[in-house]
């Protein structure tokens, strides 16, 4: 992308301008305070993925976390809070493992269990499906959309 002095986005709701200016923001940060500033000054990576396309997949999401699959939002893009829904979700797992991972412990002041980046990151890289996730997600397949697009023409 080029931009001159002066840039507008102007676009649907959902379109991802707010994306766009997201991204631009942490590439300025980044180049300011290198990766991992700019990683923790979004609370770490946890808080840049996006769980709401990991519930999108409700098949991949109810099988990791040993959840019934009726039990997965089927709007999750409009969850005001989908990492909360994550959590609400493995409190009822019926795996041990996934309870302690991903549930904070009673009085901590954390909002996610020890073990949360470590297991989100297990389920992004070994068990979800963005092609799934994309028939429940409008923004994912719009993202996925214009990746082939920028692949295939080199513009967004």
């Amino acid at each position: 992308m080029h931009f001159g002095g002066r840039a507008f986005f102007i676009g649907p709701n959902a379109s991802g301008k707010s994306n766009i200016l997201d991204a631009l923001r942490f590439l300025r940060d980044v180049a300011g305070e290198g990766l991992q500033g700019a990683v923790a000054r979004r609370g770490g990576m946890s808080e840049i993925r996006s769980e709401a396309w990991f519930l999108a997949d409700s098949e991949g999401i109810a099988r990791f976390l040993r959840v019934a699959k009726d039990s997965v939002p089927f709007a999750p893009e409009d969850e005001p809070d989908p990492k909360s829904r994550i959590i609400a979700l493995a409190r009822r797992s019926r795996s041990r493992a996934i309870r302690e991972g991903l549930v904070p412990v009673a009085g901590d002041r954390r909002r996610v269990g020890p073990e949360y980046a470590l297991m989100v990151g297990e389920f992004a890289r070994d068990h979800w499906s963005p092609e799934r996730a994309a028939d429940r997600s409008p923004s994912l397949r719009r993202a996925i959309e214009r990746c082939r697009r920028f692949a295939r023409d080199g513009r967004w």
